[in-house]
């Protein structure tokens, strides 16, 4: 699905280096991370992405290079099923992986959260992203969560049609500070005033279900703990 969803839930949790959300597709990661991964190793067994670059190593697909990257977020994504992959930066550290660290990878692959840490000193990666119907629900471990909150903001301005923020640091700061307590943004709901666009955030606490959000919408609104406003002011971003 290249992406049209407009409802968009993300859950942090910093202590973990966890990110839960919806709305957000493996082509908004690509496009709007600050700094781009180089090759993924693919840890779903029950996947179908495939490009022609796919090699293999310690029975892993490897997507090798930027242009082998670009063709998969340039797919339907939506269509992958379980999608997950941990970045390396060289395949002579797939390679050097043990059976202990094959072990832990299929399993996160497999039940979306890691055995011991997301995390692989051999692999040196930063991410362990983890999704399902890729836009619908991914949980992403992040070693620097300002990467996320790039990518998220990548996200809002473009659906918006602005600039980024000149103020990010700040904007980030105030996205992680709701975020640790799960909120939703309906892009749906933009409404412009004050020569800006403005958009209700809502705080709805910890989801692991997208579709009850999404069949419940209006009453988990309703129900929020809290809504506060983002305002969209050209590079100028704040929460209220």
């Amino acid at each position: 699905m290249k992406n049209g969803k407009k409802e968009l839930y993300v859950k942090i949790v910093p202590e973990k280096n966890e990110i839960v959300c919806s709305g957000l597709s493996f082509d908004d990661f690509i496009c709007y991370l600050p700094e781009p991964i180089e090759n993924l190793i693919n840890i779903a067994i029950d996947t179908c992405v495939e490009v022609s670059e796919t090699n293999y190593k310690k029975g892993f697909p490897l997507f090798e290079g930027k242009a082998a990257i670009k063709k998969i977020a340039e797919q339907e994504s939506y269509c992958f099923g379980n999608f997950c992959f941990v970045d390396y930066c060289s395949s002579e550290q797939v390679d050097q992986l043990t059976a202990q660290e094959i072990s832990e990878l299929l399993y996160l692959g497999h039940m979306f959260e890691p055995l011991h840490s997301p995390f692989f000193p051999q692999l040196q990666n930063r991410f362990a992203y983890l999704s399902h119907d890729d836009s619908w629900y991914w949980k992403l471990y992040a070693q620097n969560i300002d990467d996320f909150l790039y990518i998220l903001c990548g996200r809002l301005a473009k659906c918006i049609e602005l600039p980024l923020p000149d103020n990010t640091q700040m904007i980030h700061e105030q996205l992680l500070y709701k975020a640790r307590e799960g909120i939703l943004i309906d892009l749906n709901e933009a409404v412009c005033k004050n020569n800006g666009i403005d958009v209700r955030l809502y705080t709805i606490g910890e989801y692991a279900n997208m579709d009850k959000i999404l069949n419940y919408l209006s009453q988990i609104k309703k129900e929020a703990n809290k809504t506060n406003w983002i305002h969209f002011r050209g590079k100028e971003w704040s929460i209220s």
